[in-house]
């Protein structure tokens, strides 16, 4: 009768609580999709602003390239230049048409060229006026006057850097395509005349 009462070495693991538990169940790592709308919506802002900056900034380089390629091709141009004047006028004038319209810009020279200059800048035009109208002074002189050089140097500088260009034109399209030339077109009419 004591024996009924004792628990037998064989049955020990059989009642143990402990043994009967499972191993900790760890659950699944938290996926991070699909994304909450609050992530998407900032995904898409972030694009936008990306998108956005990136216009501008291309917009910004190009529409400031003809400048800064004319300031540093303004800097070969010498005193020992026997046609510096001409140069120096050639180069603003390929500056002013990459911004302003062929039809308004090509047919100025002297006076008028001077006046049209003078007419994009907010200050310092008194100082930029004298140096170019000592440029154009020059450029018609047989033998141009080395002292006016470094003032025709500076009005220009001062010019392509501080002029106001209109941002809305796009100089692509004053350009004509290669298709499109104007001796093109004039044999074009021809043939819709002669077809007619």
């Amino acid at each position: 009768m004591q024996t009924q009462g004792l628990p037998s070495l064989g049955n020990s693991t059989q009642q143990d609580p402990l043994a009967q538990l499972r191993d900790i169940h760890v659950p699944e790592a938290v996926s991070i999709w699909p994304l909450d709308w609050g992530w998407w919506c900032l995904a898409i802002v972030v694009l936008i602003v990306v998108v956005w900056s990136y216009r501008t900034i291309r917009h910004y380089v190009r529409f400031n390239k003809p400048r800064k390629q004319a300031l540093a091709q303004l800097t070969g141009i010498s005193v020992d230049q026997k046609d510096w004047p001409v140069a120096i006028n050639t180069l603003v004038k390929r500056t002013a048409l990459s911004y302003f319209p062929h039809q308004d810009v090509a047919h100025l020279h002297a006076e008028a060229w001077v006046s049209f200059l003078s007419s994009r800048l907010k200050k310092d035009i008194d100082q930029v006026e004298k140096g170019l109208r000592l440029l154009q002074h020059n450029t018609y002189r047989p033998t141009p006057n080395r002292d006016d050089f470094a003032q025709c140097m500076h009005s220009v500088q001062l010019w392509l850097k501080k002029a106001q260009f209109p941002k809305h034109y796009d100089a692509k399209s004053a350009v004509p395509s290669s298709g499109s030339t104007p001796s093109s077109s004039k044999h074009q009419e021809q043939r819709e005349i002669t077809h007619a």
